[in-house]
């Protein structure tokens, strides 16, 4: 058995996380406190927050358009799995009220 990271609990829990930013701002003041990169499962993932994390930081807005672009032009947006995959996040989202719900899975 390999020691460190343990299977991924609920990859779920990280999309829904990640589309709940996409679609509020209080979203992403949550996750940015409390979470870093290496706390999601899957390499995507990490990629994706951290770059939701660095246009927030420049006081950009995020948002399927916003990121969509980021990605693009660092050449991460189909290594991420593209516009469909980003889609998808957001689709995944029951609801952006449980975000802190979501972060409490991941971490």
């Amino acid at each position: 058995m390999e020691l460190g990271r343990n299977p991924p609990q609920n990859i779920s829990a990280e999309q829904a996380a990640l589309g709940s930013m996409l679609l509020q701002e209080d979203a992403i003041l949550h996750g940015v406190d409390i979470l870093r990169p290496e706390d999601f499962y899957k390499k995507s993932h990490q990629i994706i927050f951290k770059c939701i994390l660095e246009l927030f930081e420049k006081s950009r807005g995020v948002d399927l358009v916003t990121l969509t672009e980021e990605l693009n032009r660092i050449n991460l947006l189909e290594e991420i799995g593209g516009v469909t995959y980003l889609t998808n996040l957001i689709n995944s989202v029951p609801t952006a009220a449980n975000i802190e719900y979501y972060i409490k899975i991941i971490e």
